[in-house]
């Protein structure tokens, strides 16, 4: 067994799952789009295309295969998702070559990705298992609020205040202190930070002074 078929036999042992999925062929370009968002907004994943769901390897015309690929990606998916395209070429018992495509997707760093479906409308999804499901209000939020954490490196104070606005929608200074069990000025210096981060707004209502997420 060449390197080909070893790299193959792996998957192939391993069946489809949460990261993983077989294709014999492509023939929905909407369709592949909510799997690839769905891979890139969970922890990433694989699709094998010419391989069928009984595992029989048949081969496809890989440009053919890839440009459907590609279009999903660029533009049926918002923002678009990156992939690494590979070609696996295999022989067959009487001479005869087979191609499998293999795209790799890696768990996004812009998430929530939306696909677009047939009727217009952006549509975010997430990865369970062997399926793609579609991603409730909840889980795009939680997407959010990771993202941000994670451009803007944020402290943990930082994102426990983020948490917490996620859930009651709204602080005060005095809040926050007991929050994360700090001084009356080092809160102020936090809170200050994070304005200027531009995490979080600064509200009044009847003299109070409140913060509440900027991303709500």
């Amino acid at each position: 067994m060449d390197w080909a078929e070893n790299h193959l036999a792996a998957y192939l042992f391993r069946g489809e799952g949460e990261n993983l999925e077989f294709k014999q062929r492509l023939n929905d370009e909407y369709k592949i789009a909510k799997t690839l968002c769905a891979f890139a907004n969970t922890t990433g994943g694989v699709i094998l295309i010419g391989i069928k769901d009984d595992k029989t390897i048949v081969g496809v015309d890989p440009e053919e295969e890839r440009h459907i690929l590609e279009k999903a990606a660029g533009f049926l998916c918002n923002p678009p998702v990156n992939m690494r395209l590979e070609e696996i070429y295999l022989n067959g018992h009487h001479g005869e070559e087979r191609v499998a495509l293999k795209a790799s997707i890696a768990e996004s760093d812009e998430k929530p990705h939306f696909a677009l479906s047939r009727s217009g409308e952006w549509i975010p999804y997430l990865r369970f298992r062997d399926k793609t499901l579609l991603a409730g209000p909840k889980a795009v939020n939680s997407m959010k609020t990771a993202g941000i954490k994670k451009a803007a490196g944020l402290s943990p104070n930082e994102s426990r205040l983020l948490d917490y606005l996620k859930e009651y929608e709204r602080i005060t200074l005095k809040k926050y202190m007991a929050l994360v069990n700090i001084s009356e000025r080092r809160a102020r210096r936090e809170l200050h930070e994070a304005l200027e981060k531009g995490l979080i707004r600064i509200l009044q209502h009847e003299k109070q002074e409140y913060f509440v997420s900027s991303r709500l």
